[in-house]
């Protein structure tokens, strides 16, 4: 099967859409009737003491990151956190809010960076791939 014929699978079943021109390309998308039942299935699939360790584990990754970031950060730093704070805050729906949550923001200096990391320390979100892995798909 060539990428083609894959990416024609994956339209016709809703999980990616393609648009033409520039700023086109695929893109992955969560079809709205199948988003709730998966994430209630992941849900069901741990039991509470394990949602609620993996709970723990990210709220004190999430509170040190947040913390470090606010100690190193300077005005300009704190613009793009806190135009996705009140974007946040406006989501109608909990796909709007994970767009929200996971989308990168610019330093000065070009790099990509999340809201966590915004005093500039690339270490500050050390953990986030691993993390992200583990709890993404139930929270």
């Amino acid at each position: 099967m060539t990428l083609r014929d894959a990416l024609a699978v994956l339209r016709h079943q809703g999980l990616v859409g393609t648009r033409r021109g520039r700023g086109g390309g695929t893109f992955v998308r969560a079809p709205a009737d199948l988003l709730g039942e998966r994430l209630r299935a992941r849900l069901l699939a741990h039991t509470t003491e394990e949602l609620r360790d993996l709970a723990d584990h990210w709220a004190a990754l999430a509170g040190a990151a947040a913390r470090l970031a606010a100690e190193r950060a300077d005005a300009p730093d704190l613009e793009a956190p806190r135009r996705s704070l009140l974007d946040f805050a406006a989501a109608e729906d909990p796909a709007a809010m994970r767009r929200i949550d996971g989308r990168s923001c610019r330093d000065r200096g070009g790099r990509a960076v999340r809201a966590t990391d915004a005093g500039g320390d690339p270490s500050s979100d050390r953990d986030r791939p691993c993390a992200a892995r583990k709890y993404d798909s139930v929270l």
